[in-house]
């Protein structure tokens, strides 16, 4: 009798601490999913947080411009260079700051594109006088044949287009290739002596804002509509946006 009462004894002293350990797991199991929602409502209250955030930074930006070509956001910096005008006066990056710069860039000799891009800028050039707003531009073509392109022909041949326009030419400092390689200038000249010498060069215009920073690149229009790469319509509309655009940058 003794036998049975203490094996009934052991098996309630099992029984409770059976209880005991399932009472601890429920207790262990209950604290994770407490620590697991904290967690979770952490992690969302964190993602809100992140997005009303990202909404404020997208509201306070000032849009890009939509233009033929595209807007920098981040205007970039042009690494150093030293050039010569049309009339031998060094031409660096000091010759940018406080002005707005639009640099068109070709050979002398080219047949199409050089010239009627320069006439659309000359027309461009124009409109922003009879406006009052050329105060603070100014125009620029940079030659990449020097070799044939002296000082002197450089000079007879921005003239024709307008008395303020300004060409510009390597000199005997190589640091020419950083002007280039800076706005994405691309051309090739293939020379065998003596007479196949051909030019051959891509069609942009690069738009550098009066921090002497690039802030914009014009794309010619690719239409069989156009007879010209450029058309001053476009470019006096995009020019005007660009500005735009910079002087709301510069408020915020």
């Amino acid at each position: 009798m003794k036998a049975i009462l203490h094996g009934n004894k052991l098996q309630g002293n099992n029984l409770q601490g059976n209880n005991l350990q399932g009472d601890k797991l429920q207790e262990k199991t209950l604290l994770r999913k407490k620590m697991l929602m904290a967690l979770i409502t952490v992690l969302s209250l964190i993602s809100i947080f992140i997005l009303v955030l990202m909404l404020l930074i997208r509201r306070d930006q000032v849009p890009l411009p939509e233009i033929n070509g595209y807007v920098l956001n981040n205007p970039t910096s042009l690494a150093s260079f030293n050039l010569d005008d049309h009339t031998g006066t060094p031409f660096t990056n000091k010759s940018l700051i406080g002005k707005w710069t639009v640099i068109s860039f070709g050979y002398i000799q080219c047949p199409d594109v050089c010239p009627t891009t320069l006439m659309a800028l000359t027309r461009v050039a124009n409109k922003l006088k009879l406006n009052g707003q050329n105060k603070d531009v100014q125009f620029v073509f940079y030659t990449i044949d020097p070799t044939r392109d002296s000082i002197n022909i450089l000079a007879n041949y921005v003239a024709y287009f307008d008395d303020e326009f300004i060409g510009l030419r390597a000199n005997q400092n190589k640091n020419h290739l950083n002007f280039e390689q800076s706005l994405g200038i691309r051309f090739k000249i293939e020379r065998k002596p003596p007479k196949v010498y051909q030019v051959s060069h891509g069609i942009a215009l690069y738009v550098i804002n009066p921090a002497a920073k690039l802030q914009a690149i014009l794309k010619p229009v690719m239409s069989p509509f156009e007879l010209e790469p450029f058309n001053d319509d476009h470019i006096f509309n995009d020019f005007l946006q660009i500005k735009e655009y910079f002087d709301k940058s510069i408020q915020e």
